[in-house]
């Protein structure tokens, strides 16, 4: 009769899968010097493995192994003399005292020798002490659990990964470890292990815990079979046997697969493995199932809709088009109502500009193209048309013929009417022969035409302006978008602020207001305004001052650069001012008529355009400062005065540049 005797490896093994239920007791445990023979079992407390003799397949050899006692034969996890086994049924296990040594140990020394599967708990690595290494093996064949030719380790070289090696070939692996996970493997929702790498003096191993505990659940485990794959079948009945479980596939990126990844609810990250060709087997009613195996899809019924449901939207597109048409239309008729100024057919319009020719254009912003016009009786006439993507809307529109018609003064550009005659904003102003002063001041040969005089009326127009928009005119209006392009020429050089679409109308006392949308052109607008949406009059006198340096140095605020440092044009202008060097800001012709009136201004500027409000003269102090020869006091830091650097071209008066727009902003360079 063939005897097999255990050693220690077997007994710890034993005692750990053994010692998986909580509730310990006799029956699970085989005391010194009892044997098992061929045909009797050992069964763990919780009924959860039984320990016994096998053969596997149509082997006739006889094995000690280890299986789940709940489910069907065949699911061996482990097998204690794979090299060695009886020929026979005459088999007895017996347990020594030198294997009940090892008993008063931790479960730590468990699991030294894996087979071909991997249990929750059970660790990969290597014990660099007692010189073992803990390796998932495959078997022979399904008939000979003796080693086969796959073999799954811990490679401790370098970055710790899993590695797959078919004899001395290396198969697959699984990436380094990155925390939580290898960083090959897929990231699964809800998660169906916990993983930990532990590295220490004496152990390196990777351990995997199953999250799911239930007691009603076969303890989780991983085969490694002889073609080195871990079954598809495992994982199809893995997902079976789980209600929320929708689709599972392979792993692996071979053919055939390599190990299981399961969905569940929704099918969200299976775009993350359509480039490695592999198969996802999708988990759907048995009636929908049959009928696809029976025939194959007709396509003709899903043409047949979606060219159905394309012609509805198209409709309702054109339905909605032609609703918000109305809307505006029905809008602008009530507003012309309460309109005191001309209304202008839209065809005088278009034979004014020669039916709106690109030969009449004169310029173009964010709102729009502007066009100049000749109407019948020989005036000339500049036709804002707001187009559909303009930033300026029905409100804006409204804003400006409501606030322009109202408003009379030298230096305001005169509205003589408007157009909304088939859904179309026009507005006609008087025709300025000079253009904007942006196309003046900042072109090289145009600015050698320019003395002081002329810019000094310029400045001073401008100033008595925003005056009587602050204080003299009905409604306290400011204007929010003061700026070079938005100041208009007449024949005589005299300026006429324009574009009033972002203006703010104030009664009574008040004197500022908040916003959650800024509006204007960056460079222009002041602290308080882009970072916290307070506007105020004083917002309009920092809007000045900057026209005012613009004005004199002949230099853009937001274009400026010098090789000495990074400073914007109010940067520089204050430095030049603390260093008493204003010299050097305006050119020398400029400087002879009038030096100290030319400081004076300059100072007048860096005054306007203080950090903060309360810093800032009003108006009418602005006015009477350029008026009179009384002592100015010395300006503080102006606001944004520093500047990023800039490598694109200044704009061209004639070439319009495109509006930027988002939550703080709404940049608008609207030449003419």
């Amino acid at each position: 009769m063939e005897c097999t005797c255990t050693n220690l490896v077997l007994f710890s093994t034993i005692w750990l899968l053994f010692s998986i239920s909580t509730d310990s007791s006799s029956v699970d445990v085989l005391r010194i010097d009892k044997t098992i023979r061929d045909g009797d079992t050992l069964v763990s407390a919780n009924g959860e493995f039984e320990l016994g003799f096998f053969s596997p397949g149509r082997s006739m050899k006889r094995y000690v192994g280890i299986w789940f006692k709940k489910i069907s034969q065949g699911t061996t996890v482990w097998v204690a003399n794979r090299d060695a086994p009886p020929t026979n049924t005459s088999g007895i296990l017996m347990i020594g005292k030198k294997a009940i040594s090892l008993l008063d140990n931790s479960t730590s020394t468990s699991f030294d020798f894996p087979g071909d599967t991997i249990l929750s708990g059970m660790k990969l690595g290597v014990d660099s002490v007692r010189g073992l290494r803990w390796e998932h093996s495959s078997w022979k064949s399904d008939d000979d659990p003796s080693p086969g030719s796959y073999v799954h380790r811990i490679d401790v070289h370098g970055y710790p990964q899993l590695l797959l090696w078919k004899n001395s070939e290396l198969h697959t692996r699984s990436g380094p470890w990155v925390g939580n996970r290898f960083s090959g493997d897929p990231l699964v929702k809800p998660r169906i292990y916990k993983n930990e790498f532990i590295i220490g003096q004496k152990e390196i191993y990777y351990i995997s815990h199953a999250v799911d505990k239930s007691s009603n659940t076969p303890a989780t485990r991983v085969i490694l079979t002889p073609n080195g794959n871990l079954r598809r079948q495992d994982c199809r009945s893995k997902c079976l046997k789980n209600c929320s479980c929708t689709a599972y596939s392979s792993t692996n990126v071979e053919k055939d697969g390599g190990g299981c990844l399961l969905w569940f609810e929704a099918l969200m990250d299976i775009t993350g493995y359509t480039e490695y060709g592999q198969d996802i087997y999708v988990r759907m009613p048995a009636s929908m199932s049959d009928k696809s195996k029976r025939s194959r899809v007709n396509p003709l019924p899903f043409i047949c809709i979606s060219v159905v449901l394309t012609l509805i939207s198209s409709l309702v597109a054109l339905y909605l088009f032609k609703k918000k048409r109305l809307r505006l239309k029905g809008r602008l008729n009530s507003f012309e109502e309460t309109m005191e100024l001309p209304l202008f057919e839209f065809k005088r319009v278009a034979n004014a500009t020669c039916n709106f020719s690109r030969d009449n254009k004169i310029g173009e912003g964010g709102f729009g193209p502007v066009y100049k016009g000749l109407l019948e009786d020989g005036q000339l006439i500049a036709v804002k048309r707001l187009s559909e993507s303009s930033r300026q809307g029905i409100d804006e529109f409204k804003n400006e013929v409501s606030l322009i018609a109202k408003l009379q003064h030298r230096n305001l550009v005169s509205l003589l009417g408007y157009c909304t005659e088939e859904g179309e904003r026009i507005l006609i102003y008087e025709y300025m022969t000079n253009k904007s002063l942006d196309s003046f001041i900042f072109d090289k040969e145009l600015s050698k035409l320019a003395d002081w005089r002329k810019l000094y009326q310029i400045i001073n127009g401008v100033a008595r302006g925003l005056l009587y928009l602050h204080q003299d005119s009905k409604l306290r209006i400011i204007h929010r978008d003061l700026k070079a392009s938005n100041v208009l020429l007449d024949d005589e050089m005299n300026p006429k602020i324009s574009d009033f679409g972002m203006a703010r109308s104030f009664g009574g006392s008040q004197t500022e207001a908040n916003t959650t949308r800024v509006v204007g052109t960056y460079g222009y607008m002041p602290p308080e305004y882009v970072i916290d949406g307070v506007f105020s009059v004083k917002s309009d006198v920092y809007s000045f001052g900057v026209l005012v340096l613009e004005i004199v140095t002949g230099k853009k605020n937001r274009c400026f650069e010098h090789p000495d440092h990074n400073l914007n044009l109010l940067g520089h202008a204050w430095r030049c001012f603390n260093e008493q060097k204003l010299e050097e800001l305006v050119d020398g012709a400029i400087l002879e008529s009038s030096q100290h009136e030319v400081f004076q201004v300059i100072q007048i500027g860096l005054l306007s355009v203080q950090e903060y409000p309360e810093d800032r003269p009003d108006m009418s102090s602005v006015v009477l400062m350029l008026n009179s020869k009384t002592a100015l006091s010395k300006p503080k830091h102006p606001g944004f005065f520093t500047a990023r650097k800039r490598h694109a071209n200044d704009y061209s008066p004639s070439e319009p540049m495109l509006s930027s727009s988002n939550d703080y902003s709404i940049t608008m360079v609207a030449p003419r």
